[in-house]
């Protein structure tokens, strides 16, 4: 008889207790069922937006920061032009703090206009 008794305590307890339990897991389905569209819809805009929805990796947030660094700082080439190549122009001609690259002849260049010059002259010695 104890037996029967154990059997039918455990089938009140369990039919007692059955609602809640069901309850438990409903509201545990209602949250996961919540966050699962939240965090899709949150992914697809990240997406769209051009971001990566699973976040940036340690090397990828560390190259960031190297490229930040290089574009901020200013180049070489933009701090000092090659004087060679490039010319003050008065002020008169331009507007005021501004500067215009004019290319200048190159050396080997005049030596072959002056060589011309010379030739021509002697062609009309000879006449």
């Amino acid at each position: 008889m104890a037996e029967f008794f154990k059997t039918l305590l455990k089938g009140v307890i369990y039919v007692v207790l059955l609602p809640f339990i069901l309850l438990a897991l409903a509201l545990a389905f209602l949250y996961c069922l919540l966050l699962f569209i939240y965090l899709a819809i949150k992914n697809v805009i990240i997406f769209f937006a051009g971001g990566n929805p699973l976040g940036d990796l340690k090397e990828d947030k560390e190259a960031k920061k190297i490229l930040a660094a290089r574009a901020a700082a200013p180049s070489p080439a933009a701090v000092q032009p090659n004087p060679i190549y490039v010319q003050q122009v008065p002020p008169q001609f331009v507007y005021p703090n501004q500067t215009v690259a004019t290319p200048v002849s190159d050396p080997n260049t005049q030596d072959e206009e002056k060589e011309e010059k010379v030739d021509a002259f002697d062609d009309a010695q000879t006449y």
